[in-house]
């Protein structure tokens, strides 16, 4: 990739960072995960991969965080909840057709921390909006050929 696009991508990720951090400490809700910084990757470096769909995005880690809530709550074993939570997302993320690679790791994250049902709206839902939006606006800019260097 070429160094200028390097640092603009830098730049666009920085910025998203910010903003969601931003909305972290104006809700006083954190919107912060370690998997969301996989997705703004994928935002502003591979922005046509196929895993940028809104169904990926949503549905990924929608998906992956409820199998993980309910496997931490109802599977007694540490390690087979992590196991079992992570596997059964990812399968169910190709059988529904809403693969989302961040996503994947979301049940290990939602079953350390003893996550509850509340970690769906924030951070997941609020934070996927966020960054669905930012999204949509980076494709626009591309389509309109506003950010070609």
């Amino acid at each position: 990739m070429h160094l200028l696009k390097s640092i603009l991508s830098g730049l666009f990720i920085f910025v998203a960072i910010l903003i969601l951090q931003g909305f972290s400490n104006w809700s006083n809700h954190p919107l912060l995960i370690a998997p969301f910084a996989a997705t703004l990757v994928i935002i502003f470096v591979t922005p046509k991969s196929p895993y940028l769909e809104l169904q990926h995005i949503v549905g990924g880690y929608l998906l992956s965080a409820i199998i993980g809530i309910f496997a931490d709550q109802h599977i007694h074993s540490h390690t087979l909840a992590i196991s079992l939570g992570t596997a059964i997302s990812i399968t169910l993320m190709l059988v529904t057709h809403t693969t989302h690679p961040p996503a994947a790791g979301l049940p290990i994250l939602v079953i350390t921390s003893h996550a509850g049902w509340k970690f769906l709206f924030t951070p997941i839902l609020v934070a996927t909006a966020i960054m669905v939006i930012m999204n949509i606006c980076h494709r626009y800019a591309l389509e309109r050929k506003w950010m070609e260097i």
